[in-house]
């Protein structure tokens, strides 16, 4: 089972202090892999694996090659890492929100590795749904190929799926789209879970003059918006609405990127 290898690294990650290193990895994997039912497993892998440490660790304490009390410290690290993690449930969705080259996929991959979440990044899917690798270009027209409205619907559709799966199976999930119209947003935000779900909405915003350097400037990304897509998103974009805010605490991110505190308004949103 290539999700319990997958468990095996990134809990090794974390036993050696690279947590953000470990959540990382998970995220690579599962965008290349599109395996997010696998989830559901991941955590009784990743304490599975700790307890495979744990016993190699004790087994090894009468080794005369090894010191003892080091040996049997390991064990306890590794017990104590697997409980943490068993009891580790804290469904959160986060919903990224803006305009193409607004930041929001780079905002969401530093929430990834600091909250500990697992990011769904609408480019991304959007193309696996047509069968197209995440860097492939689909030589699609403004509003046409796999980008037609149908095509949009299908995919916040996928969103949703995904995004409830990951939310069940206890996790923070961030997904990761423009968002640009209220009924988009509406469908995630409508998500429930078994626990109360807490909802964060993070709107990423830059000057316009910015959005189109950046649009400009972008190389081997899996977004394919040109400047006629942002200025097709400029007459349309529906701001956030007072019901959804009713629903979920927006952060406003600007052009300098997230922050420290921005983080930790964030992680609050989701705890609160």
């Amino acid at each position: 089972d290539t999700i319990s290898e997958m468990a095996f690294v990134a809990m090794d990650l974390e036993a050696r202090g690279h947590t953000a290193l470990g959540w990382r990895f998970v995220n690579r994997y599962l965008q290349h892999s599109g395996d997010y039912a696998g989830v559901a497993l991941l955590r009784y892998y990743f304490v599975y694996r700790a307890l495979v440490r744990a016993k190699v660790e004790a087994l090894r304490v009468q080794d005369s090659e090894s010191d003892p009390e080091t040996r049997f410290r390991a064990a306890l690290d590794y017990i104590e890492l697997a409980c943490r993690r068993a009891g580790d449930t804290r469904p959160g969705l986060v919903l990224m929100h803006g305009l193409s080259g607004s930041g929001k996929s780079t905002v969401a991959a530093r929430l990834v590795e600091t909250l500990g979440a697992i990011q769904l990044r609408s480019d991304i899917e959007r193309k696996r749904l047509f069968g197209l690798e995440a860097d492939a270009r689909s030589g699609s027209p403004t509003a046409g190929g796999i980008y037609t409205a149908a095509a949009g619907e299908a995919t916040y559709a996928r969103l949703a799926e995904l995004a409830q799966g990951l939310v069940d199976a206890g996790y923070c999930v961030i997904v990761d789209a423009a968002f640009l119209r209220g009924n988009e947003r509406e469908r995630l935000l409508a998500l429930e879970s078994g626990e109360d779900l807490r909802r964060v909405i993070v709107h990423c915003n830059a000057p316009v003059a910015e959005l189109r350097r950046r649009i400009a400037a972008r190389r081997d990304d899996p977004s394919e918006a040109n400047l006629d897509v942002l200025a097709k998103q400029l007459e349309t974009v529906e701001p956030i609405a007072g019901v959804e805010r009713a629903r979920a605490r927006v952060i406003e991110i600007g052009a300098g990127g997230v922050e420290a505190a921005q983080i930790d308004a964030i992680g609050k949103g989701l705890a609160s």
